[in-house]
């Protein structure tokens, strides 16, 4: 992806650096593990997928970002 390089953990991101990153901007941050559901990925995968779920102060709102690497 054009772009990418320049991002500060080039080719993938930990989820638990991520979720250091984006702690201090919200109320609670809740990492799912994706990486031990081969039905997902269509076959086992041996890299980290996961699903960080961050919830902001503002009520009713939720953000989801989903990486793997």
């Amino acid at each position: 992806m054009a772009g990418a390089e320049s991002l500060p953990w080039g080719s993938g991101i930990t989820a638990d650096v991520l979720a250091s990153v984006v702690r201090p901007l919200v109320r609670e941050v809740h990492i799912e593990s994706l990486s031990g559901d081969a039905d997902l990925w269509g076959r086992p995968v041996s890299d980290e997928r996961y699903a960080i779920i961050a919830h902001t102060w503002t009520k009713g709102t939720l953000i989801q970002w989903t990486r793997w690497r």
